[in-house]
């Protein structure tokens, strides 16, 4: 008989909405410190808070995405107010980091 042993299981979560606010913050929570935020409104016109830590922003992966033209690399600190974004997290279950992965497409007028 064998043993199956895994090394990675993710769960991959997606959520959209307008940025109604973003920022620095330093909330301490669950032995966890934060220190940057982003709320939006989703389709369903409810308000989502999302809080990060130092290192889920430095491993984020910030993509602005304008009509007519292919994406391009920026920072957390670039997004505003008014941007519609696409917010993907990869949190790996068998991964005893704190820092889950993100994805953020950026779409600005």
């Amino acid at each position: 008989m064998t043993q199956d042993s895994y090394e990675q299981a993710e769960i991959t979560l997606y959520n959209s909405g307008r940025v109604t606010s973003v920022g620095e913050e330093s909330v301490s929570e669950n032995d966890r410190n934060f220190t940057h935020f982003l709320k939006i409104d989703n389709s369903e016109g409810k308000e989502l808070v999302y809080r990060f830590t130092q290192g889920d922003i430095d491993n984020m992966l910030v993509i602005l995405a304008r009509q007519g033209a292919s994406g391009e690399k920026i920072t957390f600190s670039q997004i505003v107010e008014g941007d519609e974004v696409n917010i993907q997290q990869v949190i790996d279950i068998l991964d005893n980091s704190s820092e889950d992965g993100y994805t953020i497409n950026v779409m600005r007028r």
